[in-house]
């Protein structure tokens, strides 16, 4: 599986794009990834998705493999931010996190 990682003011996350290929993980997985001596090792998991009502959606994974879906993670939206804006070559995007459209 292709994924990025980047970090945003000292917190490090590892990003899938699901927007075209659908990406699964169960909470074993998240751990595994998420291992700082075994895995590629972070804060937390980040899964983009399509989503009808912004550019994205944003779905977050602690590195326990649970799901802080409800969380605010703005370390993690202004990473996802920045590839999008770069993915998509424009300067702002909206991104569906925690309930919510977020304007980045």
């Amino acid at each position: 599986m292709k994924f990025i990682k980047m970090n945003g003011l000292g917190n490090d996350f590892v990003i899938f794009d699901s927007r075209a290929q659908e990406i699964a993980l169960n909470p074993d997985q998240i751990r595994r990834i998420a291992n700082r001596t075994t895995g590629v090792g972070c804060d937390q998991v980040l899964v983009i998705s399509a989503h009808d009502a912004s550019d994205a959606a944003m779905t977050v994974h602690n590195a326990d493999g649970s799901t802080g879906a409800a969380m605010l993670c703005a370390n993690g939206l202004r990473c996802v931010a920045h590839y999008l804006c770069e993915d998509l070559g424009r300067d702002s995007i909206t991104v569906f996190h925690a309930g919510a459209v977020r304007a980045c």
